[in-house]
């Protein structure tokens, strides 16, 4: 029995880690579902719980196949721990945050692959990196232009619009989550 890769993908300001978060809370000690944080080249920071490398720890890290899947992006590097992904083959649902950049290459990872497009208004987007506190205006605006398509070849795409209230998103994000495991580690599911 296989579990699901759900990578959780959207732009910048669309509430990825909110919505990760609240599934985490949601789903409590629940053994279908691991919540492993991802690796980055910044410090951790209240919006986004992580584990910290510096670029020097985490380029041997990479080389001596620590990540099962790491991608660069707006100057940082981040990767998924390899030992974190491993219980996808106990029929576990490991859900991470990723680039949409790195959707193809995380479809190698495992049988089962769903993406979560995690979406808003670019309005909404704007004012909730702004909230963050750690770009300008320019650098908002340039991040905001960066959108680029979702790149699958197998993975399911489930789109999730958080532009209301928080509660809402994680509550669908939940129930598709469960539904792409029952899918995933059901018989005939």
């Amino acid at each position: 029995m296989h579990g699901v890769l759900a990578l959780v993908v959207g732009p910048s300001g669309a509430g990825k880690d909110s919505i990760i978060e609240g599934a985490r809370s949601a789903f409590g000690a629940d053994p279908r579902f691991s919540f492993p944080l991802r690796v980055v080249t910044r410090q951790a920071c209240d919006a986004e719980a992580h584990g910290v490398m510096t670029p020097e720890e985490f380029e041997d890290a990479q080389m001596n196949g620590y990540f099962a899947l790491s991608w660069s992006a707006h100057g940082l590097n981040y990767g998924i721990v390899a030992a974190d992904v491993a219980a996808i083959e106990s029929g576990v649902t490991v859900v991470i945050n990723v680039s949409r950049g790195a959707v193809a290459a995380a479809e190698s990872i495992a049988r089962h692959v769903t993406v979560f497009n995690v979406t808003a208004p670019v309005e909404i987007l704007a004012a909730r990196i702004a909230q963050r506190g750690r770009e300008d205006i320019e650098e908002i605006t340039a991040r905001l232009e960066r959108s680029s398509p979702i790149t699958a070849m197998r993975a399911k795409i489930v789109s999730i619009s958080n532009d209301r209230d928080l509660k809402s998103a994680v509550g669908l994000f939940c129930s598709e989550l469960t539904r792409a495991h029952l899918s995933a580690t059901t018989p005939n599911g």
